[in-house]
């Protein structure tokens, strides 16, 4: 069985982080010649274990509010729930597990909140926040064992940037080059580089209404040192009174050395996802390196009704991946034409 090796394990890692000189001139630090680097970049983007997407600041682009939806339908619901979820122009992300459908909507005025029974989080611009969305850099750090800071957490949503007035074009272009990649090359597209922008989308990355991202296919990756980021698990709970989103994420990356690569809360409900090791060929969970509490515990002050539920990574059908070029095209998309920056 092939294994990742400690060159594509780090350069992951690099790519996860984006840190240009982590990228370039540092790359000392994690022993990878900058030769290297740039050919196992290549190989692991041809194999589909990243992908880039350019993901839309949703106040910025028109949405009204971001669901997150975790669903267990009965058998004889199932597949209708995941049709129309999937045919849904809202649904940017749709995972199809033994247990659980999980779905993530930006959802246009007007537009009708996702069906099926759950739990569910709704963001909005004046409610709510996303501390973590699908941020790896952290948890795969962890997976490796390496040192030193990603960047995370890395989140969505907040306090929508400053405007420009030819934004909406310029956004629907950079939607439709990752639309265009991912239709030449389905398994895996290429990383996104800047020196190919017209100057109207390098103003969007740099006004924060577009984040270039990088996503990672934990499905597809191969064993690392006889581990494999072999579990999803989802978490969902109620705010306790005085307690706070940051609060429960504080908690979990410091005390439980656990990073969500999700994490949504509104007023009173918190989801996350994180991803749990696994031996190779064996069914136990892989304990975690200095780890100080177990996570209910940890979280039992902050959360009440904490309800989990754990997908073996394998069995995660992926129906919808990070698909953001979806919104072009669809009811009220984008800004709405003469948009201009506020005084």
């Amino acid at each position: 069985m092939y294994e990742l090796t400690t060159s594509e394990a780090a350069t992951i890692l690099a790519v996860l982080a984006r840190d240009p000189e982590l990228q370039s001139s540092d790359l000392g630090r994690l022993g990878i010649p900058p030769s290297t680097f740039y050919a196992v970049r290549r190989k692991i983007y041809e194999a589909g274990w990243l992908s880039d997407r350019y993901l839309p600041h949703p106040w910025a682009y028109g949405v009204e509010a971001v669901d997150f939806v975790l669903a267990s339908p009965p058998p004889s619901e199932r597949s209708r729930i995941e049709t129309e979820w999937g045919r849904s122009s809202a649904n940017v992300l749709l995972w199809a597990g033994l247990n659980v459908l999980f779905g993530v909507f930006f959802r246009r005025p007007g537009a009708p909140p996702p069906s099926a029974e759950g739990a569910r989080v709704t963001i909005t611009p004046s409610d709510g926040s996303i501390p973590v969305y699908f941020d790896y850099s952290q948890s795969w750090s962890r997976f490796i064992r390496a040192g030193g800071g990603t960047g995370y957490p890395r989140g969505s949503g907040g306090a929508p940037p400053r405007a420009g007035h030819a934004r909406g074009s310029a956004m629907s272009q950079l939607l439709g080059e990752d639309a265009g990649a991912i239709h030449a090359h389905p398994a895996g597209n290429g990383w996104h580089s800047p020196s190919g922008l017209t100057r109207p989308q390098r103003l969007l990355l740099e006004r924060g209404e577009v984040q270039s991202r990088t996503f990672l296919d934990v499905g597809a990756l191969p064993p690392y040192q006889g581990r494999v980021l072999g579990e999803i698990v989802f978490l969902t709970g109620k705010l306790r009174e005085g307690a706070s989103a940051t609060g429960v994420l504080g908690r979990l990356n410091n005390d439980c050395q656990v990073s969500p690569v999700l994490m949504a809360a509104d007023g009173a409900s918190v989801m996350l996802c994180a991803l749990g090791q696994v031996g190779v060929g064996t069914p136990h969970r892989t304990k975690i390196p200095r780890a100080a509490q177990h996570v209910a515990d940890a979280l039992d002050s902050s959360l009440r009704d904490l309800r989990m539920t754990i997908e073996p990574t394998g069995s995660v059908r992926t129906v919808i991946d990070h698909r953001y070029d979806r919104l072009i095209g669809a009811p009220g998309a984008g800004p709405s034409e003469g948009a201009r920056s506020p005084p």
